[in-house]
């Protein structure tokens, strides 16, 4: 169940400011923010539950750019400086409660219109198709414009993601914990929040730098201060339902990236989805949680680097990054395993 008449209002933003080159697209009757760099073809990148568009570090975003393309990260819906819908979710245990038991999430909205507004920012520029990104409930969102939007959609890569089942969203006891988190009472609670959050969720194997955490944290809540984003979000992913089967439509190019001590969503989740979709590439990245540490930036980006490319048909193997194995390697089975130790 959701429900559509609820209506978004403007955001009031702590301390908000416009450091960032973003301009507001107006879609589906809503504001999304969007920061764009780079030029080349158009990539989409949506971040996960109740995150805004700069836990996709500037640096990250820049790099990505570097290697040739128009990189684009948007404010989800409930986000940033997006709009904001006056609606107070349920507690998390009521929210879960509800889609085992098989009755009706209440959530003004569904993925399905995140899933749109991802659209609705093509439409405002006139671009015909772009490649999408998306990270735990963005690649949700990005599955879902796919399969809404097929010929808008030129390749699909999903990180730490799900098909929506309820299996696949069975979580490791540490993992499962920070969904109960409850929300940050001021900015500052904020910031301990993600740690303690990041914490749990990081790969014990390639975990992040919590000062850089702690530093990411309050660089967002300059922009904004939301505490109850997540569990907004976490009511629209539970309110959507699941679209596994839908997947097996997918024509275009995917990619599945997960880390194998992601704790929140396990890599069964991930291998779910590239197993729906004919064609898609599974790889595991050994030791990494359910985030984005900075010392595997580079093979992350390398390897959606040389995705988009094929998916473009573009790909020089003449080029250094082309040329290593994150490009020419072919896996078992279809599945490809990253070992940095």
């Amino acid at each position: 169940m959701y429900f559509p008449g609820w209506a978004p209002f403007e955001p009031t933003a702590f301390g908000a400011h416009k450091e960032f080159n973003v301009a507001s697209v107006r879609t589906n009757g809503v504001d999304i923010e969007v920061d764009v760099r780079g030029e080349g073809p158009l990539v989409l990148l949506v971040m996960g539950l109740g995150a805004q568009m700069c836990w996709w570090p500037d640096e990250f975003v820049e790099r990505f750019a570097a290697e040739g393309f128009r990189v684009a990260r948007l404010d989800n819906r409930d986000t940033g400086l997006s709009s904001r819908f006056e609606f107070q979710p349920r507690s998390v245990l009521g929210l879960v409660g509800r889609r085992l038991l098989g009755r009706p999430v209440p959530a003004p909205y569904r993925l399905h219109d995140m899933a749109d507004d991802l659209i609705g920012i093509l439409d405002a520029w006139n671009a015909p198709a772009a490649h999408l990104v998306g990270v735990s409930m963005g690649g949700m969102i990005a599955q879902l414009a796919a399969i809404r939007h097929p010929h808008r959609v030129k390749s699909l890569t999903g990180m730490m993601t799900t098909p929506g089942t309820l299996r696949s969203m069975i979580s490791h006891p540490r993992g499962a914990r920070t969904l109960f988190a409850g929300p940050a009472s001021d900015p500052e609670a904020s910031v301990a929040r993600s740690e303690r959050i990041f914490s749990a969720i990081t790969g014990r194997g390639q975990p992040s730098d919590m000062e850089a955490i702690r530093a990411l944290a309050r660089r967002c809540l300059e922009r904004s201060f939301e505490p109850d984003a997540p569990r907004k979000h976490l009511a629209a992913v539970l309110a959507s339902g699941p679209w596994r089967q839908d997947l097996t439509q997918l024509k275009m190019p995917a990619l599945l990236l997960h880390g194998s001590d992601d704790p929140l969503v396990l890599p069964s989740a991930g291998r779910a989805v590239a197993a729906s979709i004919p064609g898609a590439e599974f790889e595991l990245i050994d030791g990494m949680g359910h985030d984005l540490p900075r010392q595997l930036w580079p093979l992350i980006i390398e390897r959606i680097s040389c995705h988009v490319r094929r998916s473009e048909g573009t790909l020089d193997f003449t080029m250094p990054f082309a040329q290593d194995a994150a490009c020419s390697a072919e896996g078992k089975n279809g599945e490809k395993n990253w070992n940095l130790s």
